[in-house]
């Protein structure tokens, strides 16, 4: 099937204008048409917002993770993809860093738990705003690699570091559509738009 156009979405969109603003009602628009463009965006979904909880296997300590996979879907070669949304301003996500640290958690979550049993697997991140998907790889040295953030992560939580509580430099006060009410908010924080969608 074609991709729908902007002025179909926009017509699918037109009751949400009011409360979105036109602003942030064209900026979806905009970022919806540019998705529909994108083959992921026709491959069959399995599942969407998958909720989980998970214990890794093979981490010192290991706590609890709990999630949920924004997409499960099917390429067109018969792979079966976990697929993360971002939709975030900057340089893009990098697969390197936090969000391929995200989706070889939700691929380990996948093979250990949730499928019952190792299942081949890719992942990816849809980065919206730029229109393209980031491939995160999942060899062995990534995953150990992960695990090892994992491990930390879960060490910061129990001691307490962590935390991004009032004060912490890294506190998403500017983006917090409740930052005007809040009163942990950093008042150093720059106030932005809030984004569309959650990732």
């Amino acid at each position: 099937a074609a991709a729908p156009t902007a002025k179909a979405l926009a017509a699918a969109l037109a009751p949400w204008r009011q409360r979105l603003g036109a602003r942030r009602h064209d900026e979806a628009v905009r970022l919806l048409a540019g998705y529909a463009r994108l083959p992921v965006a026709g491959w069959p979904t399995g599942a969407t917002e998958l909720r989980f909880s998970w214990t890794p296997a093979g981490v010192a300590n290991p706590q609890t993770v709990h999630g949920a996979i924004d997409r499960l879907a099917r390429s067109p070669a018969g792979e079966d993809w976990i697929l993360d949304y971002k939709t975030g301003r900057g340089p893009g996500p990098d697969p390197k860093g936090p969000a391929g640290h995200q989706l070889r958690l939700y691929a380990m979550a996948w093979r250990d738990g949730l499928a019952g049993h190792p299942v081949p697997l890719r992942a990816g991140i849809v980065d919206v705003r730029s229109g393209r998907l980031v491939p995160v790889p999942l060899a062995e040295p990534e995953l150990q690699e992960t695990r090892r953030w994992i491990a930390t992560a879960a060490e910061r939580l129990r001691d307490g570091s962590l935390a991004v509580g009032p004060g912490h430099p890294d506190r998403p006060c500017g983006g917090c559509p409740y930052r005007s009410a809040c009163p942990e908010r950093r008042t150093d924080a720059v106030e932005e738009a809030p984004p569309l969608l959650a990732g």
